[in-house]
């Protein structure tokens, strides 16, 4: 009987609420709806410049970069010198064992130069998987099978030759400064080395250069590097067989053999940058390109 009243209850119910909702309608329809104003999008910068601008992910490499624009350097220049310095303060991204990517702008031509890592000529299709062909993030994440040939040092220095105007000595100099002398670690890179201690420590290379055996860098701690301060020397005075040959290219060959990498000296000599037509599309009335 319960059930028979409650069906005889919801019909009854909705009757009700149409009921309601039609003597209503005349007063909802008279209601405007409200007016939303379109946000306004105020474009501030907290500097301005003239004549030239800086932006990378240190304060030294940018001031690197600054002064390379006072000294008479274009824009490319200025990429390239930036580029070496963030090699010393920005290990985390900006190293020259690692590669990237630049898109250039001259008065005559828009273009851009592809200079990211290269797979080893030892690689092969299954070798981040295991026996059953799972695949195993780690072996392509961390640790010498998961190096490419490197391309930065090739990449910054085939835009200097072609685009730039300076000399290798002016656009590296300051790159072997910050990592002959020192500088002092901002508050982030500190905050980076501590964070990997216990990945840096299964490296000797990387334990050497990167931890204090436990201890905690802090900021403003001057922190130099004086191998790869060496290593910078001889790509400013050889150019790219400063590194790509020679002895940076023997330490490279080596030390995959030891921790069972597949970089070869023969890897390195074959290396070369692409420069590519960008890629371009028109949005609401502004150009854009991007890598091609």
């Amino acid at each position: 009987m319960l059930l028979k009243k409650l069906g005889f209850l919801v019909p009854v119910s909705i009757v009700i609420l149409a009921i309601y909702l039609a003597s209503n309608y005349k007063e909802e329809k008279k209601q405007e709806p409200p007016v939303i104003s379109a946000p306004k999008i105020l474009f501030k910068s907290d500097v301005d410049g003239s004549n030239g601008m800086v932006s990378s992910a240190s304060k030294y490499a940018t001031r690197v970069g600054i002064e390379i624009l006072k000294n008479g350097g274009n824009a490319v220049d200025a990429a390239v010198a930036i580029g070496f310095a963030l090699a010393v303060t920005y290990p985390q991204a900006g190293n020259i064992g690692g590669g990237g990517f630049m898109v250039i702008r001259t008065k005559d031509t828009i273009t851009s130069i592809d200079y990211r890592e290269k797979a080893p000529s030892g690689s092969a299709r299954n070798m981040f998987l295991d026996q059953k062909g799972n695949f195993i993030p780690e072996k392509s994440q961390l640790g010498y099978l998961s190096c490419g040939v490197p391309g930065s040092v090739a990449g910054l220095l085939y835009a200097l030759d072609k685009y730039g105007t300076m000399s290798r000595d002016a656009v590296i100099d300051p790159a072997i400064a910050l990592a002959e002398n020192g500088f002092e670690i901002e508050s982030r890179f500190a905050a980076s080395l501590n964070s990997n201690f216990e990945t840096f420590k299964k490296f000797e290379s990387t334990k050497k250069i990167f931890t204090k055996g436990g201890i905690n860098y802090y900021e403003n701690e001057i922190f130099s590097q004086p191998e790869l301060a060496n290593t910078l020397k001889l790509i400013k005075i050889h150019g790219r067989d400063g590194f790509y040959t020679g002895i940076t290219a023997d330490l490279i060959e080596q030390e995959m053999l030891r921790g069972g990498g597949l970089i070869t000296k023969q890897d390195l000599l074959n290396y070369q940058p692409i420069e590519r037509s960008v890629v371009y599309t028109n949005y609401r009335g502004y150009d854009v390109y991007s890598m091609g």
